[in-house]
């Protein structure tokens, strides 16, 4: 015969539920406000710190920017340099020449023609500043000195055949030398008009022969890029950086380069300052963000950089650097070591110093007590504060609220 073990009721199943889950819920409180209190009053956190060299140095990117004036060709023609690329240039000085190679061969040519035919005439200066041509009138005129001396002197002894004889040379040399006059004022006005022709062709040589000078002492580049515009200084911080993954289109400007009127052919970059944009990608920021001082190496050159500001673009940030030195030559886009300066140092979160009375101490783990020791700061950062070190390594208190006092 089967027998069966009689159920309780529902009503008191429930109720037996009903207190356990009552226990439970009772003990886990009690865990809790026991945990709490633990905390508040016991747990102190503690970190390990390390003694170590703060500081970072990395290789990036950068845009090379200068203080630049572009100088447009005045004419068409070719490109004569009278400075080159990456010599210095005082003001005033000549950079360049830009000469119209036809025009100025047939000027030319017509000023060596012109030369040649006055060389042809012998010149005196008149006593009063004038050119004067010398030639057969001069020696006619010597002539007449001679004969009218001659005849004197025939005179003076009487002698009637010299004087005769005299007086037809003189006749005949006078005659000739009114023709020769003639010709001499002809080749006269000759002169003067070569004259006037070889100003107007030199004139109009130096017209086709256009220089380029500089308007301030500094050095001359002739290799533009379609970013020199772009990049100005006095537009910074810059908005957009698309710039910086794009193809950079450079004109180099060589002797006798062919140029156009109003083409950028010469960059005068002044002797003052320069500057950097650093492409940093963000993950390799944290501690470029935090430092004060910088140094930046290009082709094996250190360079002290001053930090402007940066601006962050997706994911890569853009440090502005002006560097206060007489600029070098450097492509647009070149690599760069970047370098913060270096600090031997702990480094403690702001929560584990306590400023009291301008000096700065942490709680130094001892045991089961924490010592309340002073310290130097060597710099705050945005959330750490950088300390002398202390020793090798130390356990301080992470959290100077929780030090039990």
């Amino acid at each position: 015969m089967t027998s069966y073990r009689p159920r309780r009721n529902k009503r008191k199943r429930r109720k037996s539920k009903l207190i356990f889950l009552l226990i439970l819920l009772s003990i886990m409180l009690l865990g809790t406000v026991s945990f709490i209190v633990w905390r508040q009053f016991f747990y102190q956190p503690v970190i390990n710190v390390q003694a170590s060299i703060w500081g970072d140095r990395q290789e990036f990117e950068a845009a090379v920017i200068y203080n630049a004036e572009l100088i447009p060709a005045p004419e068409g023609g070719l490109l004569h340099q009278s400075i080159s690329h990456g010599e210095p240039v005082k003001s005033g000085q000549v950079i360049a020449t830009v000469i119209d190679e036809l025009q100025s061969t047939e000027l030319q040519q017509q000023i060596d023609d012109i030369k040649s035919e006055l060389g042809k005439y012998t010149i005196q200066n008149d006593g009063e500043g004038n050119e004067v041509i010398t030639g057969e009138t001069e020696a006619i005129r010597n002539q007449l000195r001679t004969l009218i001396y001659n005849y004197s002197l025939y005179r003076s002894f009487r002698d009637e055949k010299g004087m005769s004889k005299s007086f037809a040379d003189l006749d005949s040399l006078v005659k000739d030398y009114y023709i020769t006059q003639e010709a001499s004022n002809q080749d006269q006005q000759r002169y003067l008009d070569l004259k006037e022709q070889l100003a107007v062709a030199e004139a109009d040589y130096e017209h086709c022969l256009q220089e380029i000078t500089a308007s301030f002492n500094g050095m001359v580049s002739y290799q533009l890029d379609n970013l020199d515009q772009t990049l100005n200084p006095e537009g910074f911080p810059l908005e957009d950086y698309n710039w910086f993954d794009e193809r950079l289109q450079i004109s180099s400007f060589d002797e006798d380069s062919s140029v156009t009127v109003g083409q950028n052919i010469v960059k005068l970059i002044r002797k003052d300052k320069w500057w950097l944009i650093v492409n940093v990608p963000q993950k390799k920021s944290d501690i470029f963000l935090k430092a004060t001082e910088f140094e930046i190496k290009i082709a094996e050159e250190t360079y002290q950089a001053a930090y402007l500001y940066h601006n962050q673009e997706k994911r890569d940030l853009y440090f502005y650097f002006e560097i206060e030195e007489v600029p070098e030559l450097f492509e647009r886009f070149t690599t760069v070591e970047l370098a913060t300066e270096e600090i031997e140092c702990m480094e403690l979160p702001i929560s584990a110093i306590e400023y009291e009375s301008e000096k700065a101490y942490v709680y130094l783990k001892n045991g089961r007590t924490a010592e309340k020791t002073e310290v130097r700061v060597l710099r705050e950062l945005i959330d750490t504060v950088l300390i002398e070190q202390l020793a090798d390594t130390a356990e301080i208190i992470a959290d100077v609220s929780q030090v039990r006092r």
